[in-house]
């Protein structure tokens, strides 16, 4: 059943944004992680913005593709011919392209760390994903800068074993998009962007207030992808602590193990090839075989 449009790709501005409409309340559900059947704390701001002014991203849900398909079907495929690259011979940023616009759709970790002097970074990477759930954990593949060297959100993960990832939405494209810019060292990007920073729970790098999920995070690991420039270290996060917008929780069960979230609210907001960004369009459910 359609109930609204669906999304198109966008591409970002570099604009300095000026001000951030909040689309929600400041009332955050707060969960520990060594206690995630109960909810430890609600933690909330004194900027007590209306959720009024939230505008839902305009998806269509639809009923699933090839609905009377069971297997061993054949599939119709617009996939014809084929072309192939070794890798191994692809010469300037022709692979990394491949993988970016590729690599479809990315979610992005829009990561806040702090330095052994208190200074603050806001970075986002598209490099991310969860990993696991026992223990909760989520990566980061963060690259070398332009120079070979380690990015500020690397030099302070090291430093400090902390960091938070802050969910991207919708309405945080603009000020996310500035925060990707080369600031100095030590320059809080989330003060020059105008996002806000709130306290953590259980550690020392403060939340983005906008973002509409926040993952606290300790350091689990590191591993080193290659050498130079095109290289990257894994840096895995083991999640202490989340934080969630009240207006994207669905239900929970009464017995705490389960929960629904809405992706309407979420309004998550992915990477796509070059300077794109995309958005949720279509949604379908398909249940998972039993064999």
């Amino acid at each position: 059943m359609s109930r609204l449009l669906p999304c198109s790709r966008f591409c970002v501005s570099t604009r300095l944004p000026i001000s951030l409409e909040k689309p929600f309340s400041s009332t955050f559900i707060t969960k520990s992680c060594s206690l995630l059947s109960k909810p430890c704390s609600s933690s909330s701001s004194s900027n007590g913005s209306s959720s009024s002014s939230h505008v839902p991203t305009r998806i269509k849900y639809i009923d699933p593709p090839n609905s009377d398909w069971v297997a061993p079907q054949k599939i119709s495929s617009p996939v014809n011919e084929m072309v192939t690259y070794d890798a191994s011979k692809l010469k300037g940023s022709k692979l990394y392209e491949i993988l970016i616009g590729g690599v479809l759709p990315r979610p992005i970790g829009f990561v806040s760390t702090i330095s052994s002097n208190g200074a603050v970074n806001l970075a986002p990477f598209s490099f991310f994903n969860g990993v696991s759930s026992s223990p909760p954990c989520v990566i980061l593949s963060l690259t070398k800068t332009a120079q070979g060297g380690k990015k500020d959100t690397l030099i302070n993960i090291e430093e400090t074993k902390e960091f938070v990832v802050n969910t991207a939405a919708k309405w945080m494209s603009q000020p996310l998009n500035w925060c990707s810019a080369n600031f100095p060292y030590g320059v809080s990007e989330m003060e020059k962007a105008g996002l806000t920073p709130i306290p953590s729970l259980k550690i020392k790098p403060p939340r983005c207030k906008e973002a509409p999920i926040q993952f606290e995070c300790t350091l689990f690991n590191t591993m080193e992808v290659g050498e130079g420039l095109g290289s990257s270290t894994l840096v895995v996060g083991k999640v202490v602590a989340v934080h969630i917008a009240k207006e994207a929780i669905v239900s929970e069960t009464p017995d705490g193990k389960h929960i629904t979230l809405d992706p309407e609210f979420l309004q998550p907001l992915s990477r796509l090839g070059g300077a794109s960004y995309g958005l949720l369009g279509e949604i379908f459910d398909i249940g998972r075989p039993k064999i």
